[in-house]
């Protein structure tokens, strides 16, 4: 996660203090820092750890290209409140594409998520 940090001449200690941080705030993911890639479960952490390696960077434009596919409803449901916990905090501008028109809806704020 720390890899775009590096090229942007971050000190080692802030390098961990954010990737602890963008960790604790894409939810439940605390100690991953080590953990090997491979390691992941499915759809549910290797999304979130995606998205976490683009937060970490503090970037003000995200692209996304369908970020919930192929994952179960549950953890859509925590990607779509990740995005939106982003956008909120750090006031990231997120272009995102999905299938999905609801979805789409929903995450542009045209439709409420319940």
């Amino acid at each position: 996660m720390a890899y775009g940090l590096r090229f942007r001449k971050i000190s080692s200690t802030e390098m961990h203090e954010r990737v602890s941080q963008t960790l604790r705030e894409v939810g439940g993911l605390e100690g991953y820092e080590k953990r090997d890639a491979r390691s992941l479960s499915g759809g549910g952490e290797k999304q979130r750890i995606a998205f976490a390696r683009t937060m970490v960077t503090r970037p003000e434009i995200i692209l996304l290209d369908e970020p919930t596919s192929n994952i179960d409803p549950v953890t859509t449901e925590k990607i779509e409140e990740i995005i939106h916990y982003t956008r909120d905090t750090y006031g990231t501008t997120m272009i995102m594409n999905t299938h999905d028109m609801l979805q789409g809806q929903r995450m542009g704020g045209i439709v409420s998520g319940g």
